[in-house]
């Protein structure tokens, strides 16, 4: 598994000619980063006296990006098996019509689990960044550009993403036309909460 391997193991991959890692497995780590900081800033808030008042919505939100880390990095390998199935795909024989025919709803199949996959990053991305909003101000100030990094790299994962979604999208249009434009409009959605709420941490 891709999230087993250290730093320098994951990179070594990263920059060889092989389909995996990609950049739907980058997106999913980046926003695991961000996730992971915004956790640091608030294990550095709890227990500390001064930041009493702000120990119990640190705590919860430890909770929720916990779930959120695991989630993120299980989007890593999720990733990556999606696009070998969507390469297993592309790789069946074509020289019949029948064959096309069946190439192209192996295609499209493909399609939605490689459409799912990244939109489901988005998801966790949001869901974290909107966590780390609410720690603006109500954590450790000495770690508030950390929440400003962590933003930077949620909004980068939760960006890169979407460019994962719309791959898809035509091959998913041929199999379940409805379920795609539902697709589309989330992703949107999704990324304008992303840059609303950035902007707010950001400031």
């Amino acid at each position: 598994m891709l999230i087993d391997k250290s730093l320098k193991e994951f990179t070594e991959e990263l920059k060889a000619n092989t389909p995996t890692p990609g950049g739907g497995g980058v997106a999913a780590l980046n926003a695991a980063l961000g996730v992971a900081q915004i956790m640091m800033v608030a294990n550095h808030t709890i227990g500390k006296e001064k930041y009493a008042e702000h120990e119990e919505l640190c705590k919860e939100a430890l909770e929720e990006l916990e779930e959120l880390r695991c989630e993120l990095l299980a989007g890593v390998d999720a990733d990556a098996e999606a696009f070998g199935k969507m390469a297993e795909a592309y790789k069946l024989p074509s020289s019949t019509e029948e064959e096309k025919a069946e190439r192209e709803i192996e295609i499209a199949n493909a399609a939605l689990t490689a459409s799912s996959a990244p939109l489901a990053v988005m998801q966790s991305g949001v869901k974290a960044m909107e966590i780390c909003e609410r720690l603006v101000g109500k954590s450790n100030p000495n770690l508030e550009s950390d929440l400003k990094v962590a933003a930077l790299s949620l909004g980068a994962g939760i960006r890169s993403a979407k460019f994962n979604v719309d791959a898809n999208m035509a091959a998913l249009k041929k199999k379940d036309p409805v379920l795609a434009t539902a697709t589309e409009f989330l992703a949107d959605e999704l990324l304008q909460q992303s840059a609303e709420l950035s902007a707010k941490i950001l400031k």
